[in-house]
């Protein structure tokens, strides 16, 4: 019995001299109370949304007033917003059980007017490899200047280039040849019936003719008349000679005899 006794005089022992568990009395919340206004002409903004960051919202009333309560003491962070106006975002130490009251003003965004922009002509892939292509110097080329100058046909642009020989047609075609490719097999076997050789022409990246479809190969076509391009529509043009001056790009069979790479405005 006595043993037992002490037991129950320890255990009650050991309980009283366990420390009590401190418990803070409740902070009692803060209080927001504002008024949103516009910057400078000082109106009354309406339906502007305020909230604190992991807190309470609230949203302005007719007046620009609006209360929020609840707020945790401690150093918060308030966001005011409103389309059409820059947001505003303060940091503020509310103290337990305080009622703050403040103004804030928001500042209007200004939109700009619309600005149309013209591309620049050397963020063009095509007339930036026409640019690399000039800067190697292996062909001849034209810019919008000479295109100008050419009085309305391309012919006239390309009869003063070294090596071309221009064709005329009877109704104003013009079909471009070379004056110094180099000769065909056929020329020494069978000159009489060989075909003339018509430089190969591109209109922007486009094979558009080729000597390989003349009627002597036996695939039919005419040449491509240079002339049916108005000038008007032509930004740049290259031209090269022979193979051995055309890019890996434009080398095709009949490379030999010229090459016309034509880029269009857009």
């Amino acid at each position: 019995m006595q043993s037992r006794a002490v037991q129950t005089f320890v255990a009650s022992a050991l309980l009283l001299s366990a420390p009590l568990a401190a418990q803070a009395p409740a902070q009692k919340p803060a209080k927001l109370i504002g008024l949103v206004r516009e910057e400078g002409s000082r109106e009354a903004i309406i339906g502007a949304e305020i909230q604190v960051v992991a807190g309470p919202g609230a949203l302005t009333n007719l007046r620009g007033v609006f209360v929020l309560d609840s707020i945790q003491p401690g150093e918060r962070k308030v966001i005011i917003r409103k389309i059409g106006y820059a947001p505003l975002e303060i940091t503020w130490p509310f103290a337990a059980g305080d009622s703050v009251i403040k103004i804030f003003e928001l500042a209007t965004i200004h939109v700009l007017d619309s600005v149309v922009t013209k591309a620049d002509p050397t963020t063009d892939p095509r007339m930036a490899e026409f640019e690399a292509h000039r800067k190697l110097g292996m062909g001849k080329f034209y810019t919008k200047e000479d295109i100008d100058k050419a009085g309305g046909h391309i012919s006239n642009l390309m009869a003063g280039t070294a090596g071309v020989l221009i064709k005329n047609g009877p109704a104003g075609q013009a079909y471009v040849q070379s004056s110094q490719g180099p000769k065909h097999i056929c020329e020494y076997v069978r000159p009489k019936d060989c075909p003339p050789c018509y430089a190969e022409v591109y209109l922007d990246d486009a094979q558009l003719y080729t000597s390989r479809t003349h009627p002597t190969f036996n695939s039919g076509g005419p040449p491509f008349d240079i002339n049916s391009i108005p000038t008007s529509s032509i930004r740049a043009i290259e031209y090269y000679s022979g193979v051995d001056r055309t890019p890996a790009k434009y080398q095709k069979m009949a490379t030999e005899c010229g090459v016309i790479v034509i880029h269009t405005t857009r």
